[in-house]
């Protein structure tokens, strides 16, 4: 027989599973952008780590990580090169040197490494210096945080 603690428990384990469950459901598979973008920040962190600071150009990464498909540096939606904003640290010591120029906030976590350089459906695929990918529109695109001295094209 069930004790009423035991009933307890296994009602919060199945209203946890069933919450769980339905909110795996709803979770967005990145775009093709994203997935490239994100494989590019990786790239772009390893020849950072390898180089003890940020590669300068595509042609420094690709030195410093051979075998590179270039396909990675190019969005599917528009076969454009994506912006990548070279010589940006992406280390917690270059986030915290940018941080001083705009604090962080929900909708602008970190500086855009990475976007691109065109429009998809109105939405831009971005990089942030951690790695998170997200979709912008053109308004939030805009007022997104840069690193100093980059200005969206």
């Amino acid at each position: 027989m069930l004790r009423r603690h035991d009933a307890a428990v296994i009602l919060q384990a199945a209203l946890l599973m069933l919450v769980v469950g339905c909110a795996s459901n709803s979770i967005e598979k990145p775009s093709e952008a994203e997935q490239r973008l994100r494989k590019l920040h990786e790239l772009y962190e390893s020849a950072e780590a390898k180089l003890g600071r940020p590669p300068k150009s595509q042609e420094e990464l690709l030195r410093t990580i051979p075998n590179v498909s270039e396909e990675i540096f190019v969005s599917p939606n528009d076969q454009q090169a994506f912006v990548v904003v070279w010589g940006t640290s992406c280390t917690p010591m270059g986030y915290e040197v940018m941080a001083g120029s705009k604090p962080p906030t929900a909708n602008d976590p970190a500086p855009i490494l990475a976007y691109e350089r065109s429009a998809s459906n109105g939405k831009r695929a971005v990089v942030y210096l951690f790695g998170e990918t997200k979709q912008l529109d053109e308004k939030n695109f805009r007022s997104a945080w840069f690193p100093p001295g980059h200005t969206p094209e």
